[in-house]
């Protein structure tokens, strides 16, 4: 009810996960049709240390995006309020405060979520494409392609 903010989660969200897909399409995302990250090279040339450190290099691009929107939200929130959030909370309601100017609470924090699916997809690339050499990485991006169908 008191002493904490109304809404209290991480301010910004950024996937591990996504930062991996991100490295094998040379920054682009195949699920929206654009590019969101660097060009970060064809990962068909690549071996498994520049694969790793594309992978790098996109997290360090979206996490750097998502503290740019992060920032902005904060400046809209303060302008605009979040008069539907607000309302549910008793403090607010006796205060008249928007939920989001209360800032001795702050959640300016970013989390990362999905990282162990992420290295997990890592692990298998090095094992099955670089250590085993079961597959090509041409053959596992078709396979992404079709989505493990066929």
């Amino acid at each position: 009810k008191h002493g904490v903010m109304p809404a209290r989660y991480s301010a910004s969200s950024t996937l591990g996960s996504k930062c991996v897909e991100l490295a094998l399409w040379n920054g682009f995302n195949p699920v929206f049709k654009m590019q969101i990250g660097p060009k970060t090279g064809d990962p068909t040339k690549m071996t498994f240390d520049e694969l790793f450190d594309a992978c790098i290099e996109q997290f360090k691009v979206i996490h750097w995006e998502g503290c740019k929107i992060r920032n902005i939200s904060r400046w809209v929130e303060e302008e605009i309020g979040r008069p539907m959030l607000s309302s549910g909370w008793e403090e607010c309601i006796e205060t008249g405060k928007n939920a989001f100017q209360r800032r001795e609470y702050g959640n300016n924090w970013l989390t990362t979520f999905i990282w162990t699916d992420g290295w997990d997809a890592m692990a298998a690339l090095k094992k099955l494409v670089y250590d085993e050499k079961k597959y090509t990485m041409e053959q596992v991006l078709e396979m992404l392609k079709v989505n493990w169908e066929g």
